[in-house]
């Protein structure tokens, strides 16, 4: 510690503290990827082991083990545990088995694809359903990464050179941009499903206090078109929208426009922020949690307005933003809003902990076994 406090002012600005290196890793285990990669539950039971069983009613049934990450891939379902990945399809058929050997692995899915990668080693590997597309070492530990439906991925390291780095690959895995970060750390990627644009959400520290910085970059420059600084925010995901960007904050939604030195505020109103589920040009969703403990939803459209509000009946548990529809798991159902309207679906298996949403499908997750069931619907008043 002393040697730390002989070291001179200049030097501070370099590099950021522990501290937060450790909050970017944090809210990457904590909360970004509980959003941005879809329902994640622990379960301590045997190894993943397809059982075949059908469930009354339902397609398939099958165990798993330790599924730290889950997400969907297509109508199947990935899951991440701490050796072995795999995508499941609706029948319960594997058409992935990767016994994967990192210690920090993680996930991040988008349309048919998905990338496992290891915040440790700095690997990453594109999967589709039928198997590996690409693999890479980056040589430096990873903060994020992030995919987009055509295979294109971005990817945040450490640096020796600077506070971070990023790249972003096509899906031929030629390099299309690469950007020293010097002060910040990474704590978002986003790439534009048009795969010409990136934003990267950022945390700085600046005299004892946290910043919030938001850059895009058109792949084909070589420094940011938008960069923002926000004190005493952080920011943990974006979405592109008509024009911008919408961005969801530790205390509002923001919109970004292109080459904006502003952002709009789109408050939360003292409300707290229980889950979000970002796309890109479509339908998004905030859940809050309202002034009596109930849920909030606030849809937003593909130009960043809102389009929707409701204080909901039931508790929500969390919520998917998935082509025009929004989809909201209650303690016994999965609510769908569409077109300003609710419907309801048919009981969730019993012991239900989270859900992951495929289209008509959906993955119900309990402790010991993930169910699929193909969603009925029925009018609801919400």
């Amino acid at each position: 510690m002393a040697n730390r406090k002989k070291k001179s002012r200049k030097e501070k600005p370099s590099k950021l503290p522990r501290l937060l290196i450790l909050l970017v890793f944090a809210a990457a285990f904590a909360g970004v990827g509980l959003f941005a990669l879809g329902n994640v539950r622990l379960s301590p039971v045997s190894d993943l082991q397809l059982l075949g069983r059908q469930g009354e009613g339902f397609p398939v049934e099958f165990s798993y083990s330790h599924a730290r990450q889950a997400a969907a891939v297509g109508n199947s379902i990935a899951l991440l545990g701490p050796t072995q990945f795999d995508i499941v399809s609706p029948n319960g058929y594997y058409s992935v088995q990767f016994a994967q050997p990192y210690a920090m692995p993680a996930l991040r899915t988008a349309g048919s694809r998905a990338v496992l990668f290891d915040r440790n080693l700095g690997d990453v590997i594109l999967f589709r359903r039928g198997g590996v597309l690409t693999a890479r070492e980056m040589g430096q530990s990873i903060f994020t990464v992030d995919i987009n439906r055509q295979g294109a991925i971005a990817v945040a390291t450490r640096s020796d050179r600077a506070a971070a780095e990023v790249f972003v690959y096509n899906p031929r895995a030629s390099q299309q941009l690469h950007w020293l970060v010097e002060r910040e750390h990474p704590v978002a990627l986003r790439l534009a499903d048009n795969g010409r644009v990136l934003a990267i959400a950022l945390a700085g520290t600046e005299q004892a206090g946290v910043y919030a910085r938001f850059v895009d970059f058109p792949l084909n420059a070589q420094q940011p078109r938008t960069d923002i600084r926000l004190p005493g925010v952080w920011f943990y995901d974006a979405a592109s929208v008509a024009g911008g960007w919408l961005v969801v904050g530790n205390e509002a939604v923001y919109i970004i426009r292109h080459g904006a030195n502003v952002a709009e505020e789109l408050s939360f109103g003292g409300r707290s922020l229980l889950g979000f589920s970002l796309q890109n040009n479509g339908y998004s969703a905030v859940l809050l949690e309202d002034w009596d403990n109930q849920s909030l939803l606030r849809v937003y459209n593909a130009r960043g307005a809102l389009a929707f509000e409701q204080t909901l009946a039931q508790h929500a548990h969390s919520v998917i933003a998935q082509g025009r529809a929004i989809y909201l798991h209650v303690d016994d159902a999965v609510l769908r809003w569409r077109s300003g309207g609710f419907s309801r679906s048919q009981p969730l298996p019993a012991g239900t902990q989270s859900v992951v949403i495929a289209g008509r499908e959906v993955y119900a997750l309990s402790l010991r076994a993930v169910e699929h069931m193909r969603l009925r619907w029925e009018s609801y008043d919400a």
